[in-house]
């Protein structure tokens, strides 16, 4: 441990000694250790206090700027892997609504129309242990994959880190949550505080199930009618209070949060159309 004189900046004795390459003086295999003369003579440049300061708080500001990219790259990444779930694995990319899924009769259920269910062996032919020569190459014949066409998967990924970057934050939020745009909205008029997670996957399917059930409902024009009004009011009320976990929402609480689902309802979806539920 190497401990900073009085009249010297610490932090500018901590970024000196990383710009050191101290791994040269280590001495012992068991227990590495650099030796107490060693690291007196190491030679340092050593200006003023106040320059010390200045050169310490510029590192320091990188150091942190470092940091915070580090972080953002990592939830960028990981909202990549949201994305792929969302779309491939789930099967809610930009208008699943309008696509029909049909029964893929394997283990992966529903699936897109025109998607199917199948192995790598189907469509090609594996053959391993020939090294192709640059002259091998045409324009016709045989269609080949090659290792560095698989860096394809990379830049599938990079295209969806570039994608997450683009959403906005309610778009990011619904991504995370699993959850439509519309879902999200209405989970948020939903939601308490300190709900388990439980409770949160109940307010989560009770957000989509609504919209499910209110989409056959907003007929166009309907808030003119006092008819498809109430109907619209009853079909929120009765699922909220079905839906909505015990204790935790009352039978009040429903109620309350039914007229804020019902108002945001009114004031956003006209029809049908509107409505981006699947």
């Amino acid at each position: 441990m190497a401990s900073i004189k009085n009249g010297n900046n610490s932090l500018f004795g901590y970024y000196t000694l990383l710009s050191k390459n101290l791994t040269r003086l280590v001495r012992g295999s068991a227990q590495p250790f650099i030796s107490y003369d060693l690291l007196n003579n190491v030679d340092i440049f050593l200006p003023d206090i106040n320059s010390q300061g200045k050169i310490a708080s510029i590192l320091s500001a990188y150091d942190d700027l470092i940091e915070n990219n580090e972080k953002r790259i990592k939830a960028l990444e990981e909202m990549a892997q949201l994305l792929y779930t969302e779309w491939f694995v789930k099967f809610k990319f930009p208008g699943h609504e309008k696509v029909k899924m049909v029964d893929s009769k394997t283990e992966y259920g529903l699936i897109p129309e025109g998607w199917a269910i199948g192995k790598l062996g189907n469509i090609a032919k594996i053959i391993s242990g020939y090294a192709f020569k640059s002259s091998d190459f045409q324009k016709t014949g045989i269609l080949v994959i090659k290792i560095k066409n698989i860096e394809f998967v990379d830049q599938l990924f990079e295209s969806l880190v570039a994608l997450a970057k683009d959403l906005n934050e309610e778009e990011r939020r619904a991504v995370k949550e699993s959850l439509s745009e519309d879902e999200l909205a209405i989970f948020d008029l939903l939601v308490k505080e300190n709900l388990n997670p439980n409770e949160v996957a109940q307010i989560k399917g009770a957000a989509h199930e609504l919209l499910l059930n209110l989409k056959p409902l907003l007929v166009s024009h309907w808030r003119d009618f006092e008819t498809n009004r109430a109907g619209v009011k009853v079909t929120i009320f009765d699922l909220l209070l079905d839906k909505l976990p015990e204790p935790t929402y009352t039978e009040q609480d429903c109620k309350l949060k039914g007229v804020e689902v019902y108002n945001f309802v009114y004031e956003h979806y006209w029809d049908a159309q509107s409505l981006a539920c699947a």
